[in-house]
């Protein structure tokens, strides 16, 4: 059986995962609140992995690698400081105040909550502008990656990598709500974790470990090995700041 055949029966295989995912939540689905929140009543494991899946999708996965390859081991500091910045120190001080504060004014959304939170009903309409052209901007650079990995793995044209794409995760979510959300997030979080590690394993294998990979570096550019390396310590702080803090105004 040929690779494209193996790359076929997996998506299809998980896109019926994911659709009957949907169908599952959907009969936990009983109410507005259960449909955008889960009920409130997703764990924290749960809800650790489905923002690891729903962060580091294919923007990080896809873009992260080209990043890594364009400007070298200084790219590190760039993920580091986003763990640590942009996801720990965001759900440490805002995570947990943020769900105390929308359950007691009731709020599902940002906007909502602001609007709530300030006294201030003329900026939900705003806000919510706002984040739907934003988030168009960054669902855009998901499908984008998305595309790229059917027209790479499935041999298909780009566009229809995207189509693909796009109708599955408007049907589970229109079917399931959050709760589809979460749990398709959940697995894919594990399917990315797993895969990394193999794949991260098979590369060094591959070319002869990391004293190897640092030494074909610093045969092409000295400065893929160095700190800030290409980048100067200029732009690799802003980009670093840029990144981990975006997450904090995240809808």
């Amino acid at each position: 059986m040929s690779e494209i055949k193996i790359y076929w029966i997996v998506i299809i295989f998980y896109m019926f995962i994911v659709i009957g995912i949907g169908l599952i939540a959907s009969r936990r689905t009983r109410g507005i609140s259960d449909f955008y929140l889960g009920g409130r009543n997703i764990g924290p494991f749960v809800t650790a992995l489905s923002f690891i899946a729903a962060y580091f999708s294919s923007v990080v996965i896809i873009g992260g690698g080209g990043f890594g390859y364009k400007f070298g081991m200084s790219t590190l500091w760039v993920g580091a400081i986003n763990v640590l910045l942009g996801c720990t120190l965001c759900w440490i001080f805002l995570g947990k105040r943020l769900r105390k504060y929308t359950q007691k004014f009731g709020t599902m959304t940002i906007p909502g909550f602001i609007s709530e939170r300030f006294k201030a009903p003329e900026t939900r309409f705003f806000l919510a502008i706002v984040i739907f052209i934003f988030m168009i901007i960054y669902n855009v650079s998901v499908l984008k990656g998305m595309g790229h990995i059917f027209e790479v793995l499935m041999k298909i044209p780009y566009i229809y990598g995207i189509l693909i794409s796009g109708t599955i995760i408007i049907l589970y979510v229109t079917i399931g709500g959050y709760v589809a959300v979460v749990w398709t997030s959940f697995i894919q979080a594990l399917i990315m974790i797993v895969g990394l590690f193999l794949l991260t394993s098979k590369s060094l294998i591959a070319v002869g470990g990391l004293t190897a990979v640092n030494e074909r570096l610093a045969a092409i550019d000295p400065g893929l090995l160095s700190t800030p390396g290409v980048w100067g310590y200029a732009g690799l702080i802003s980009y670093c700041l840029i990144v981990s803090f975006g997450v904090w105004g995240m809808p």
